[in-house]
């Protein structure tokens, strides 16, 4: 996780206040998110509540909240961890590409 950007959805959205940029949602309706890690090659969301067997959605940066400070309305803070360094001797991480999908 990117230590660098603030957090999203502090102030808007903020059920996902605790995503670092993931997002679930039952049914059209915002679940709320007690942590995010890493574990390994996974992603670990808890969530605070049991989800229902069905019409659960797991999305990263996919909602609009409130844009942070020279920034976008979207973002998270997963990135790899890839040492390459451009020509400025500062690395590039590779953030996690927006996305939403269902939870089978």
């Amino acid at each position: 996780m990117d230590n660098t950007l603030p957090a999203p959805n502090q102030s808007t959205l903020t059920e996902w206040r605790n995503g670092k940029g993931f997002e679930v949602t039952a049914s059209g309706s915002r679940v709320t998110i007690s942590s995010v890690e890493i574990s390994g090659n996974s992603v670990i969301i808890t969530c605070a509540n049991e989800l229902p067997a069905w019409g659960v959605k797991v999305g990263y940066a996919f909602t609009g909240g409130k844009a942070r400070p020279n920034g976008t309305y979207r973002w998270g803070l997963l990135r790899d961890s890839d040492p390459f360094k451009g020509r400025s001797g500062l690395a590039q991480p590779n953030f996690c590409v927006s996305f939403e999908m269902a939870v089978n």
